[in-house]
């Protein structure tokens, strides 16, 4: 029997009374890596708008609280 290979992400929850409003990009504390940035609708938005091959950007939706 062939051992399945499965890829998992941890979806954080994040409280949204801590994040602050005027935050548009963060971090995770003890989250190392690319993956750890956070960042808001509007600012991903901005991003997608830049003259780049943004083709490797992945994006998920977190949970707020």
């Amino acid at each position: 029997m062939a051992k399945s290979k499965r890829t998992f992400f941890f979806e954080p929850v994040l409280i949204a009374e801590k994040i602050p409003e005027s935050a548009e990009v963060f971090r995770l504390v003890g989250w190392g890596g690319a993956f750890n940035i956070i960042i808001g609708e509007a600012y991903k938005e901005k991003l997608l708008e830049l003259d780049f091959d943004h083709s490797f950007l992945e994006f998920h939706p977190i949970i707020l609280m």
